[in-house]
């Protein structure tokens, strides 16, 4: 009832992905212990969103898979959220243990789901995460984190790859491949590890959590009010809808295609935003405020 598209399309882009991140790691041999823990997590995730594009398994089975994922990120990775920065304008604000692991957990799961419900339109999903992931890299390269901007090159190589199998006109008449589960929280999986790693493991205050915040703000402020108009409605809150705002863009007369470079537009511009205010040292009580606002 609420799908969009007129063929059957197969939905492998996603395993295409999986595939193509682990044979570039592993050709050009940087798989340290890090890098090989990621990819359990990786594939954790992309194993259930192909049982899930397959068989349709139960939101509670997803979650439970993504938290293990988050979880192998977190111990085994030693990746977590342990400052919000100076947030409120009082100082800063460090997160003990176990606040700070609950708290990755939810912005690894979050994130996931944000990415996985942006995946509505052909090339949304991928478009948004080649938006971020770009401001991620530009950072990264700044800050010298080269082992975060290998990551994410190769990611936005794939999701540029999969954009050629799945954008419609003007390449084709429609796409011949959708991403899938797989496909969408692999995506956002690795958009979180960017996120923790250059704002937690790049020099303390460097990058504020907010700035990342920034970048990948829309799908999560996307996802927050389709969350808050499933329970205004008395829906499931796992229950798949067409409340998202590529669906209103939709429904308001914008063609698909235009409702997508809309909201990859809107990314852009937040991820824009972020990346100015970091290079100019906006304070971040104030990027914290504006995005409240």
């Amino acid at each position: 009832q609420r799908k969009l598209h007129a063929h059957a399309t197969p939905m492998v882009g996603g395993i295409a992905m999986l595939l193509a991140i682990i044979g570039v790691i592993m050709q050009f041999q940087i798989l340290d212990s890090e890098m090989l823990h990621l990819l359990l997590a990786m594939g954790i995730i992309g194993i259930t969103g192909v049982v899930d594009d397959r068989l349709d398994i139960s939101p509670r089975f997803k979650f439970f898979s993504q938290i293990l994922a988050a979880l192998i990120v977190i111990v085994l990775c030693d990746l977590k959220v342990t400052s919000l920065g100076n947030l409120f304008g009082f100082g800063g604000v460090l997160l003990p243990s176990p606040l700070a692991e609950i708290l990755t957990v939810v912005c690894i799961v979050g994130v996931i789901n944000a990415i996985n419900m942006a995946d509505g339109l052909d090339g949304l999903a991928a478009g948004i995460v080649c938006v971020s992931s770009l401001a991620f890299a530009y950072i990264a390269l700044v800050v010298g984190n080269y082992l975060m901007l290998n990551l994410i090159m190769v990611t936005i190589a794939v999701a540029l790859a999969f954009l050629l199998f799945n954008l419609g006109p003007p390449l084709r008449r429609h796409a011949l491949v959708f991403m899938g589960d797989a496909g969408s929280m692999l995506l956002g999986l690795l958009l979180t590890v960017f996120a923790i790693h250059i704002t937690s493991d790049s020099t303390p205050g460097v990058v504020p959590p907010m700035i990342a915040v920034w970048i990948i703000g829309l799908p999560l402020m996307d996802m927050g009010s389709v969350m808050l108009r499933r329970y205004r409605r008395k829906l499931r809150l796992t229950a798949a809808s067409n409340l998202h705002l590529h669906h209103m863009l939709v429904k308001a007369g914008y063609s698909r295609h235009h409702a997508a470079l809309f909201k990859v537009s809107l990314t852009s511009l937040m991820a824009v935003g972020g990346v100015f205010a970091w290079h100019y040292h906006v304070p971040e009580y104030v990027m914290f405020y504006s995005f409240l606002l």
